[in-house]
């Protein structure tokens, strides 16, 4: 199966609207309010998804892929010792991994004058829209992950 940057994953689960999600937080450079963004990424069975990296704590968050669309496990790996988890939130800009290198990004959020559920994201130098959704009953700007990774980028992050 070929990596995907191109759309909102399809999950077989008709209530999920597509898994594995990610929730994160980012600053808007322009006016420094926070929002929130979602995006999927989609990998294969027993693949690792690299999350999140602290280089001073030399803390590691990965998640492991039941099938194309769960994570059913969140590895934290510190001095050599693995903690299991369910869930992960962060808003830091000094991690590694795939929350921590979209985190680093310029973002300049411009709302619709038409809309309450579009806006357009500048990240770095490009422009890109992104949808309103509600993901476990919580609001996020939905951008695809080709606009926040490159596709050459996407190995360092499921492996």
């Amino acid at each position: 199966m070929e990596l995907q940057l191109e759309a909102e994953n399809d999950c077989p689960n008709q209530g999920s609207q597509g898994d594995p999600h990610l929730h994160q937080s980012i600053v808007d450079s322009k006016t420094g309010q926070l929002h929130h963004i979602c995006y999927d990424v989609v990998g294969k069975s027993d693949q690792s998804i690299f999350i999140l990296y602290d280089p001073i704590l030399k803390v590691k968050v990965k998640g492991i892929l039941k099938d194309d669309y769960y994570i059913h496990e969140i590895r934290i790996t510190v001095d050599n010792q693995v903690i299991k988890i369910k869930t992960v939130k962060t808003a830091a800009k000094n991690y590694g991994g795939i929350i921590g290198d979209i985190a680093k990004k310029s973002f300049k959020v411009f709302p619709s004058a038409q809309s309450d559920t579009r806006v357009v994201f500048q990240i770095i130098d490009e422009y890109v829209q992104a949808i309103k959704k509600t993901r476990y009953e919580k609001n996020c700007w939905f951008i695809l992950l080709r606009h926040l990774i490159s596709k050459d980028e996407l190995s360092k992050y499921i492996y």
